[in-house]
């Protein structure tokens, strides 16, 4: 995680003087991590430990740099003598990460886990931070190899930010090639190159950088692969090893693909991909009601961990296609029943999105849970599902907003010009939450059905309604 005060500091320009308009200088190595990175100028560095490492790292080296008063580039690598992080899991890597963020005094609006078949395991993520100089948008990805931990940050402050500068540095992170006499020596595990349409590694400013932000069950990752495996067959082999197809369509597949090229290199047949896709999904819903159980039977809160094999096939269906509406969906579903601080809105915005391009298609057939099991994951059961839960935050946190401001109504007149401009804020928000209710009445034919002890959404619109005046559903 990003160590926000050498952030600040660089910010600041009281660690990290100089400024590059263009990424000019060659890649840099960061300590033993194997991965290189692109500055936009020259970095300094530290071997400083930094304290948001895991507390098993033994050695570190920083490299950062500044566009004063708008931008800092940090890296750091930290490495154990006693610890290795190959087998790290999603689950795993969120808590870390959000271990990370509770001590950098940052709020975490998205996180992903990847496992990308060039890069290895990785969690990006998207916050804020407050600082000095107000309030810093950050972005950083995580990288996982061997006894070693790669974090890759960047970020400044809202509105001064350049984002296309942060996302050219952070997607510049390559794998270093082991060294030959270290490659003849080891036998590395095979590479899985990207399957169809893998997600894009590094955070969008505008939409979970996952960044996205969340793939890696296909494979485990090679340190450093000498020659690509065939392609095809190490997908069906990742499948066959996660449980995620079963033995016979792994046979059938696998003769199939050594039919049509018997060095295996042919990539699964689209007619297939849409085939494990929609699998997968009703895969993930058993796997996401099983997950549950266990907190449900204790009644404790739920817990990332509780998740993990939920995630295993979100990271797999988000390698395949980075839209993927299961994925974003009990994505969203996760996040907002461990507490996390967005309670899931980015990834169900994401959802939102997706499936607004999709048309009449994502709508299409009945309202159960049947019409949702297709290879994209969309469905009108969902859809209005996620409008429900975003009108109902959208509500609750703009009502509790409006009574906390009403102490000021009485106040002079500049006062009362701030309350003015603060009820109309109020309304604007209103209305949004009240277009996420119709919508989701409008989808589901007829009152949705409670799933969370919701108030009826009937009762939500009468709410809204009496907010604005009167204005109800078009």
């Amino acid at each position: 995680m990003v160590n926000h005060v050498l952030l600040a500091a660089c910010l600041l320009g009281a660690a990290c003087p100089g400024q590059a308009a263009e990424f000019g200088p060659p890649p840099r190595q960061v300590g033993e991590c194997p991965f290189t990175l692109v500055f936009p100028g020259a970095p300094r560095s530290s071997n400083e430990k930094n304290k948001l490492l895991p507390p098993s790292v033994d050695r570190a080296l920083n490299l950062a740099y500044e566009v004063p008063g708008k931008a800092a580039f940090t890296a750091s690598c930290g490495c154990s003598d006693t610890q290795t992080f190959d087998d790290m899991t999603a689950a795993g890597a969120r808590q870390g990460l959000e271990d990370s963020i509770g001590q950098a005094n940052t709020t975490l609006l998205h996180a992903r886990f990847r496992d990308d078949s060039e890069l290895g395991k990785m969690i990006a993520w998207e916050g804020e931070a407050p600082s000095a100089f107000g309030l810093l948008k950050v972005w950083g990805r995580r990288y996982y190899a061997g006894s070693c931990i790669l974090q890759a940050t960047a970020g400044g402050p809202v509105g001064k930010v350049d984002a296309q500068q942060v996302t050219r540095f952070l997607e510049s992170a390559k794998r270093v090639a082991a060294p030959a006499e270290t490659a003849a020596s080891q036998t590395p595990a095979p590479a899985t190159p990207a399957p169809t349409s893998p997600a894009p590694a590094g955070p969008a400013p505008a939409s979970p950088a996952p960044a996205s932000p969340t793939g890696a069950s296909l494979t485990a990752a090679s340190p450093a692969p000498t020659a690509k495996a065939p392609r095809g067959l190490q997908v069906l082999q990742a499948l066959a090893d996660k449980k995620l197809i079963a033995t016979e369509d792994y046979e059938r597949l696998r003769g199939d693909l050594m039919q049509t090229d018997p060095t295996g290199n042919a990539a699964l047949p689209p007619s297939e991909v849409a085939l494990i896709l929609a699998q997968a999904g009703g895969l993930l819903a058993a796997r996401f009601a099983d997950d549950m159980m266990p907190a449900l039977a204790s009644k404790r809160s739920f817990r990332l961990a509780d998740f993990a094999s939920s995630e295993d096939v979100i990271a797999f269906l988000s390698a395949f296609d980075k839209d993927n509406g299961h994925a974003l969906y009990y994505g969203g579903e996760i996040a907002r029943k461990t507490g996390a601080a967005d309670k899931g809105h980015a990834l169900f915005q994401a959802y939102l999105a997706a499936e607004a391009t999709l048309g009449a298609t994502a709508r299409s057939g009945g309202i159960g849970i049947a019409a949702c099991q297709t290879p994209k994951g969309y469905c009108r059961q969902r859809t209005a599902w996620i409008d429900r839960l975003l009108a109902t935050d959208l509500y609750q946190d703009t009502l509790a907003k409006k009574k906390a401001a009403r102490p000021g109504a009485n106040k002079t007149s500049g006062a009362g010009r701030q309350d003015s401009a603060a009820a109309a804020a109020f309304a604007d928000d209103f209305r949004k939450a009240l277009g996420y209710a119709c919508d989701a009445l409008k989808l589901y034919g007829s009152e949705l059905r409670d799933r969370q002890q919701l108030a009826p959404t009937t009762k939500l619109v009468a709410e809204l309604k009496t907010e604005l005046g009167g204005q109800g559903c078009p």
